[in-house]
């Protein structure tokens, strides 16, 4: 396997052990995770809700689309810098997990959406 280097790398990383050690570092980062994940899907909720006439009626969805991007875009940041070392902890595990790889072909379904369709 092409990647197993490169996962190794990761799991051997300083940060990573330190995730590993720390029983409140790795939670928290997962908190947070958690929470960005949840804002990021509600912000293309709400956009997706009101373009098909569901959601608040009383803001054009030019207004809701671009109060939603600004949320969006802190959410995934927060999602990519809360997750990756997630990853790098336990990178050999989610390597074989297809929960883990069925999480990132949606996530990936959603972007392009979202990057395309959706504009």
């Amino acid at each position: 396997m092409f990647l197993l280097p490169f996962l190794e790398w990761c799991e051997g990383l300083a940060v990573s052990q330190a995730y590993r050690e720390s029983l409140w570092l790795f939670t928290l980062t997962q908190s947070l995770h958690l929470v960005s994940v949840t804002t990021f899907i509600g912000a293309i909720l709400i956009v997706d809700l009101r373009l098909l006439g569901w959601g608040p009626v009383r803001q054009s969805r030019a207004g809701i689309a671009r109060s939603a991007q600004r949320i969006l875009l802190w959410a995934g940041l927060a999602v990519l810098v809360t997750g990756i070392p997630q990853f790098t902890t336990n990178a050999l595990t989610y390597q074989r997990s297809p929960l883990f790889a069925f999480k990132m072909c949606l996530l990936a379904v959603a972007l392009v959406f979202t990057a395309t369709l959706r504009r």
